[in-house]
């Protein structure tokens, strides 16, 4: 009996030895990974079969949110600060029924605001486009023919760009490199051209959605309940003859009233953003 133990002991010895120097010298028989199923291969591939109607990159709408993150030296549309500061900016101006009843508003309420300018507003209206300077606003240049700059040529935006600014320098001698595109219409084609050009692009973080000729309450709607520090207010001053901004005039003074009373200062683009360099 003792030698049938001394056998079975010696067997199991030698089997834990054979067995440990097998895993001790060929461990990636036990440490290798599962294989897939289906013969897969384990390592990442491309796929070989394109999507029918193109990439993401060819076929996805670049948003004004996403310019201001892949071009966050030219494209300006919110200030991050925890200082309770806006900027209030019009659009489409001059005329001489809407232009002029706002500036007496922002004269009354002591508020400096941006007014993007339209150049063929600026050729017809060159008096209103004065007395914007002359109140110490600040000037914007909002193209000369209001064109969707994803439609036109790097040479047409430059004659564009270039037009608007020798009309605004001619009635009010101040040079501005700062630009809203006509509708917000930008892509990265356009935004490389505009900033070779030297101008610093901006756009806006709240819509007051005037342009849709809505009731004063529900512009003041539109602003108050979105409004937070470093906000860029878009606004209209004039706008195509079938738009009645009656209630944009009106609910100017209430916007500027309801924000100064939770504690809101108003400051123009340059302010906000350290742009002083770009409007002289």
């Amino acid at each position: 009996m003792k030698r049938f133990l001394y056998i079975g002991t010696l067997i199991l010895i030698l089997a834990a030895i054979i067995i440990g120097g097998y895993i001790y010298f060929y461990p990636g028989n036990y440490l290798k990974p599962i294989p897939p199923p289906n013969g897969e291969n384990s390592e990442p591939s491309t796929p070989k079969t394109p999507f029918k109607h193109g990439t993401e990159k060819e076929n996805r709408i670049i948003q004004n949110s996403d310019l201001a993150r892949l071009y966050p030296e030219v494209v300006y549309r919110l200030k991050d600060t925890k200082e309770k500061v806006v900027a209030l900016t019009f659009d489409d101006g001059p005329d001489d029924i809407y232009t002029p009843k706002i500036l007496k508003h922002l004269k009354d309420e002591k508020v400096k605001a941006t007014f993007f300018i339209s150049g063929i507003r600026g050729q017809e209206f060159p008096d209103i486009l004065k007395d914007i300077a002359k109140d110490g606003h600040v000037l914007g240049s909002h193209g000369f023919l209001h064109q969707k700059y994803t439609n036109l040529n790097p040479e047409n935006i430059k004659e564009d760009l270039k037009k608007n600014y020798d009309l605004i320098y001619k009635h009010t001698k101040k040079q501005t490199k700062l630009f809203r595109p006509p509708y917000g219409a930008l892509d990265p084609e356009s935004v490389e051209t505009i900033e070779k050009e030297g101008y610093k692009i901006v756009l806006w973080s709240i819509d007051s959605i005037d342009w849709r000729s809505l009731p004063k309450e529900e512009i003041v709607k539109n602003i108050t309940t979105g409004i937070k520090p470093g906000s860029v207010i878009l606004m209209h001053s004039a706008g195509d003859p079938k738009q009645n901004l009656t209630g944009s005039v009106e609910a100017v003074p209430i916007i500027i009233k309801e924000l100064k009373k939770k504690g809101y200062s108003f400051v123009t683009i340059p302010e906000l953003f350290k742009l002083e360099e770009y409007y002289n």
